[in-house]
């Protein structure tokens, strides 16, 4: 078998996937069950993750697809798309099989696409996990162990002052994989901005609550600040960046000149010189 009919094959399989999810999963157990070793397989990993992913979302979205599910939220999906709890099982299954595919294959989703280059694979996910994020805040972290700002929703993400002016400034942050140390359910953008190397980025903060476990009357931090993080136009993320250190060594040295002052009353000066004691 050459490399062009192997490929055919894993096409057709994938093909199958999207327009039947049912008889392709029963076609990957076949497979498995005739090679046990197929169980870690990143290829039948992907696969099984795209059967769930069609059975939950994708047939239902040929059924009507004018809903966008990046800006839908839960009563959208389930009124307009016809989303019911069983279709979420289904989702949250395919999230599971991404999440075997990051363990055993670092970085193989990202090979999943078309020969156009177009992320087929990761849209795919995208998809899954912005209609999982609309229903249950926080769990698509809660299964990879990572997230995206773009699965967050409109309704989840604030903007200070205006700093978003355009769909171009939010994609510099939106597709980036996010690691955070605590489950995140509200994002608050507070700046677009370039490092000194011209290197484009979006600030973020994020929360641990929703809008509506607060008071009317809250500030944004009644949410429960878990960490600041800047996401930086090519996928990579800090905590902090070098403007924002030396902004914070400045700050520590008022801090410490001060405390030198108000703690050494003796070397204290008045407008004209040491005062006197």
């Amino acid at each position: 078998m050459t490399d062009d009919d192997a490929g055919n094959i894993l096409a057709d399989i994938l093909n199958q996937c999207d327009a039947d999810p049912d008889s392709a999963l029963e076609l990957l157990d076949r497979m498995q069950s005739a090679n046990l070793e197929l169980e870690e397989d990143a290829f039948v990993l992907f696969a099984r993750a795209m059967a769930w992913g069609s059975k939950g979302l994708y047939t239902l979205l040929r059924k009507n697809p004018i809903v966008d599910i990046l800006t839908a939220d839960a009563d959208d999906l389930r009124f307009e798309l016809g989303v019911q709890v069983s279709h979420l099982g289904y989702l949250e299954k395919s999230l599971s099989y991404i999440k075997q595919l990051d363990n055993h294959h670092p970085g193989a989703l990202s090979a999943f696409e078309h020969d156009n280059g177009d992320r087929r694979g990761e849209l795919k996910v995208d998809g899954v996990a912005r209609v999982v994020e609309a229903f249950f805040p926080g769990r698509v972290q809660e299964i990879l162990g990572r997230t995206k700002l773009r699965y967050f929703g409109a309704s989840r993400i604030h903007v200070f002052n205006n700093c978003i002016s355009s769909s171009e400034d939010f994609n510099i942050a939106g597709d980036a994989w996010i690691s955070l140390d605590e489950i995140a359910r509200t994002a608050l953008i507070m700046k677009v901005g370039k490092t000194q190397e011209s290197k484009r980025y979006v600030h973020v903060i994020f929360f641990r609550k929703l809008d509506s476990e607060i008071g009317p009357d809250d500030t944004m931090f009644a949410l429960g600040k878990i960490s600041d993080l800047f996401i930086f136009e090519d996928g990579s993320t800090a905590r902090t960046i070098p403007e924002e250190e030396e902004k914070k060594r400045r700050a520590r040295e008022l801090s410490e000149d001060y405390e030198r002052m108000v703690s050494e009353p003796r070397k204290r000066r008045g407008l004209f010189g040491r005062k006197k004691r």
